[in-house]
């Protein structure tokens, strides 16, 4: 099935969770961008689920696995890794900075680190945030995310003379 011309029922194949790890490494150099991609992947998930697991070839080829994924990018199933980490911090950081800028009971000392940081969403909910002073506010009244200008209307604490000036742009 797995050499089918139709490319659905190769994608069937890649989701029966037995496909073998050599399939999947064949399946990497298919012409169909749609089912090579979706093999990489797999074969990706399975390693990184391995390696998580100590798993040392009882279940899995991490060597295999490796080996595609070096010939993909050139990058190391560690390596690989390591950025997962990064990015799953990177995530669960501003989640906690958003809880952080969304809290009223945040000070407003913090809530004028979080008004200057780069991601949006968080400036939003300062802006939102009735703890957050006059001089804030007045900072995010000149935020150049429109969004964040606009959460600003919402905060019942916004000085009248900050909404006049942001009706007036």
């Amino acid at each position: 099935m797995a050499r089918d011309g139709e490319d659905s029922v190769k994608v069937a194949v890649l989701d029966n969770v037995k496909t073998s790890n050599d399939l999947l490494l064949r399946l990497c150099d298919d012409q169909s961008p749609l089912v090579s991609e979706k093999a990489k992947n797999m074969l990706y998930e399975k390693s990184k689920f391995a390696i998580k697991n100590n798993e040392n070839g009882a279940a899995f080829n991490v060597s295999a696995s490796q080996q595609a994924l070096d010939a993909l990018e050139g990058i190391s199933v560690e390596n690989r890794l390591r950025r997962l980490a990064d990015k799953e911090s990177e995530i669960i950081e501003r989640e906690f900075l958003k809880v952080i800028a969304e809290r009223s009971t945040t000070p407003p000392r913090r809530l004028a680190e979080l008004a200057a940081h780069e991601d949006i969403a968080i400036r939003c909910l300062v802006a939102a945030n009735p703890n957050a002073s006059p001089e804030i506010l007045w900072r995010l009244a000149n935020d150049p995310s429109a969004e964040v200008r606009k959460k600003l209307f919402g905060n019942y604490n916004c000085p009248p003379d900050i909404i006049e000036y942001l009706k007036s742009e």
